[in-house]
């Protein structure tokens, strides 16, 4: 079901089934927001410049995410299928659950507008604090206030038989529905920030991954005036990091005939093979609780995930046209092999 149907339900006639479907589209949402992320944090020429940075702290925290919901699906008897052809997004193409039908997520350089993007994906419940807005779409917090509102509700038995424990990555086990608070709790201040705080809850000074997003979109610090306790992007310059002229990638990704290359042919297809040997790593992961999950060893999910950047960098770099600066990009796609 889709994220605005599930929201449609009524508070009475929601349910454990309710709660599995729900959960089974957050997953699905968050590991969405993960591919565009990486391109763009990939398309920075220099690894190192603090926006870079910025946004693979974003990625590690959206998987982490991610993480924590699937161990929600297993403390209700469900398996994440996270290799499965529905569950992998495909791009240009709208948020999965329809949570904003009017925002299109491609996969995109850092640009002004791929960030203004980003940050409708992030947009607080309510609102930026300062900001009086109006949504006429829900927003990702409302649903996950709904998700623990149902969790309270119903208060189902948790089964952290296959639950993942790995404090590396921050994926905890859930035994009882204060585990659960906490884990959407985290999840919603990581993204959004509190009605109080556009800061992460517990993470004095780091800030929710909206308002992260929008000091690179408008260029300063956002940052509390002492005198006023007001926040506003008054302080210190954030550059717009260089960036490789890479196309957007078009809808299905590059087909063969599309690239003359056999050498970047090469590489888009290592790309796709590496990027669904992460994605089946990531299902055994709660599958086989001695499979690594966030451990950043040799057969790490979140480390093969990051092993994909050199490729993606080397895409980057390799013109589509000789008369053209625009260069190619990955394109996410699961294949069989």
């Amino acid at each position: 079901m889709m994220i605005r149907e599930l929201m449609a339900v009524p508070d009475g006639k929601r349910g454990v089934r309710w709660l599995k479907e729900s959960i089974r589209a957050a997953i699905k949402l968050e590991f969405a927001t993960v591919p565009p992320y990486l391109t763009a944090m990939w398309s920075i020429v220099d690894p190192n410049d603090p926006v870079a940075r910025t946004i693979r702290e974003v990625v590690v925290e959206e998987m982490l995410h991610m993480g924590l919901m699937c161990n929600m699906m297993v403390a209700l008897g469900e398996t994440p299928a996270l290799d499965a052809p529905d569950f992998v997004p495909s791009y240009p193409g709208a948020l999965p659950g329809d949570v904003n039908p009017d925002l299109t997520i491609a996969l995109r350089r850092l640009t002004p507008s791929q960030l203004k993007v980003f940050m409708d994906i992030e947009y607080p419940e309510g609102g930026p604090i300062t900001t009086l807005a109006l949504r006429t779409f829900e927003t990702i917090g409302a649903f996950y206030a709904a998700l623990l509102s149902e969790f309270e509700a119903a208060n189902p038995t948790l089964d952290v038989t296959k639950q993942r424990q790995e404090p590396i990555s921050g994926v905890f086990r859930m035994s009882q529905l204060a585990d659960v608070r906490r884990a959407i709790d985290i999840i919603r201040h990581q993204g959004e920030g509190s009605k109080q705080s556009p800061e992460e809850e517990g993470m004095s000074g780091r800030l929710a991954h909206f308002y992260q997003f929008r000091e690179v979109y408008i260029g300063n610090k956002y940052v509390r005036d002492s005198a006023t306790m007001t926040w506003g992007h008054t302080g210190a310059p954030v550059l717009m990091p260089s960036v490789f002229p890479m196309a957007d990638i078009p809808t299905s990704g590059y087909q063969q005939t599309d690239v003359q290359d056999s050498a970047v042919r090469s590489l888009i297809e290592q790309f796709d093979i590496s990027y669904s040997s992460m994605l089946r790593q990531l299902r055994t992961a709660w599958e086989d609780q001695s499979a690594p999950l966030g451990d950043f060893s040799a057969t790490d999910p979140i480390q093969t995930m990051f092993n994909l950047g050199p490729l993606a960098r080397e895409l980057m770099q390799k013109q589509i046209r000789p008369d053209n600066a625009a260069t190619y990009g990955p394109c996410f796609r699961l294949v069989s092999r």
